[in-house]
């Protein structure tokens, strides 16, 4: 006599219930993928950061400890264009959360980072012993455009205003699991909520300004 199979096919039942299953897993798991994937982003936006930080220093050191100009060369080059001579790579330039800002190692002014325009020796000439928290002031974001700029409505910090929206001059968007990446005179490079960034609205703030 025959032995009887135990193997039976699964149903349509049972085949729908397998693929919602699934579909529930997934729905729980993508999103802590795509923060982990982020999260991994911003580690490496954070060495980007650094990289500036350290060129500032060597910035410094070959200009008698002055600061930085957001243009250099007599006013006709971007900070990013001087920087390219210590730097001798493009890729430190793209934030990889916002890769559609490259920099291609001229005259261009939108790319992943952007300068603080309150530590421009342009407008505020200052030498790094004139800094009072260089461990606190943030001189590099992760902006978009060469420079963040500071008026009455737009906080050289925050990301957007009635002229120029999230468009015009560098702005922040949180691409960062809701945060942004800073480099500080100090050389160090951290990340912070953009929640936390819109606190320091002050002028004098350690966080925007050197003085």
């Amino acid at each position: 006599m025959n032995a009887r199979s135990s193997s039976r096919s699964f149903t349509l039942i049972e085949l729908l219930v397998v693929i919602a299953i699934i579909a529930i897993l997934a729905a729980m798991l993508l999103p802590a993928l795509a923060q982990a994937r982020e999260k991994a982003r911003t580690t490496q936006c954070i060495n980007n950061q650094k990289q500036f930080g350290l060129t500032l220093q060597m910035y410094m050191d070959d200009n008698d400890e002055w600061g930085l100009n957001h243009l250099v060369d007599g006013g006709t080059k971007y900070w990013t264009e001087g920087f390219f001579t210590y730097l001798k790579s493009t890729e430190v330039y793209t934030c990889p959360s916002r890769a559609v800002d490259t920099y291609d190692g001229g005259h261009d002014a939108y790319m992943g980072y952007a300068y603080n325009y309150l530590c421009s020796t342009w407008y505020y000439p200052h030498r790094r012993s004139q800094i009072k928290t260089p461990s606190a002031t943030a001189v590099f974001a992760d902006g978009g455009y060469y420079y963040m700029w500071y008026t009455g409505y737009y906080r050289n910090l925050l990301p957007a205003n009635t002229v120029y929206g999230t468009s015009g001059y560098a702005t922040l968007k949180g691409q960062h699991n809701d945060g942004n990446t800073f480099a500080y005179y100090d050389g160090h490079a951290d990340w912070k909520t953009l929640a936390w960034v819109h606190s320091r609205t002050a002028l004098l703030d350690p966080f925007n300004n050197w003085k």
